[in-house]
């Protein structure tokens, strides 16, 4: 399952509307109950993260912190390739599993594909029955596709990522600010650059994860 998060951080180049959009539609066709990824994982926070799954299931999980505690995200760090839900041979001391069942996610599979410094993780589920392997063939395909599509095309300077950080985080402008010992004026400065250099324009259309 991913934790919620919609928006497009500032580290990646520009993303096509098209191809993002018609892999969206794929994925809304193969799990309609709810879907959800995190491309390019790096330092526990991805890049580009979008998830489809119940709005109370997603407040759960977020209020919770269940991303921590997830055996699926536990099985897609440490692996590659793709599993069903049911399949995962890791604790659940938390029942993050279980518990997704009261929101209809009953069944589900977990692909994770990319290098470990730079992961994406893509989670479907289904209230009615598993995935079959030919839409686990299918899901594969479009991790590979959300993984290439939101590569990220050049490093940002080490003061303007820890900013880009901070933001996909959802740390507050003041807190980041804080932690960075400069004036919030120059935390918002430096996210404004890291936003232009990558293209990535206004913040719609940049980082962040609440």
């Amino acid at each position: 399952m991913a934790d919620p998060g919609v928006e497009l951080d500032p580290g990646l180049r520009s993303i096509e509307t098209d191809p993002m959009t018609t892999l969206l539609q794929q994925l809304k066709e193969l799990a309609p109950e709810g879907f959800g990824f995190g491309a390019h994982i790096r330092f526990a926070a991805p890049l580009y993260q979008r998830s489809a799954y119940p709005e109370a299931w997603r407040e759960l999980y977020g209020r919770q912190n269940y991303a921590l505690r997830d055996p699926m995200m536990f099985w897609a760090i440490a692996n590659s390739g793709a599993i069903r839900w049911s399949e995962i041979e890791m604790p659940d001391p938390f029942s993050v599993l279980e518990k997704a069942r009261a929101y209809g996610l009953n069944f589900g599979v977990v692909i994770s594909c990319g290098p470990i410094t730079s992961r994406t993780v893509l989670g479907l589920a289904s209230s009615l029955r598993e995935f079959t392997g030919d839409e686990m063939t299918w899901a594969t395909s479009i991790a590979l596709e959300i993984h290439r599509v939101t590569e990220p095309v050049a490093s940002l300077p080490p003061e303007l990522d820890a900013a880009r950080r901070a933001d996909a985080l959802g740390v507050s402008p003041s807190e980041a600010a804080a932690e960075m010992d400069i004036p919030p004026a120059a935390y918002l400065t430096r996210l404004a650059r890291a936003r232009d250099m990558a293209g990535a324009g206004s913040p719609a259309g940049a980082s962040g994860i609440p």
